[in-house]
């Protein structure tokens, strides 16, 4: 989408990402650190880090393919 508006690539990134974010998640285990419930905060921290690292996976392979794409198209 930045290559088509012709605008730097990170806040079309910047704002495609943030409904993605996990805040429900991230505000339950905040609760539970705050509330001193260990058990549900250690569950609820791995599930979030989890989402977390998911969508940064995701970016990361997306970002490598469509520049591998790009190099293909451009040496043709």
């Amino acid at each position: 989408m930045a290559r088509i508006l012709k605008t730097p690539a990170a806040p079309v990134v910047t704002t495609s990402l943030i409904p993605l974010i996990p805040g429900g998640s991230l505000y339950y285990t905040m609760a539970s650190a705050f509330e001193s419930d260990f058990t549900t905060f250690l569950e609820k921290a791995v599930y979030t880090l989890k989402l977390a690292s998911a969508l940064a996976l995701g970016i990361i392979v997306i970002t490598a393919i469509s520049q591998l794409l790009f190099r293909c198209v451009k040496q043709k």
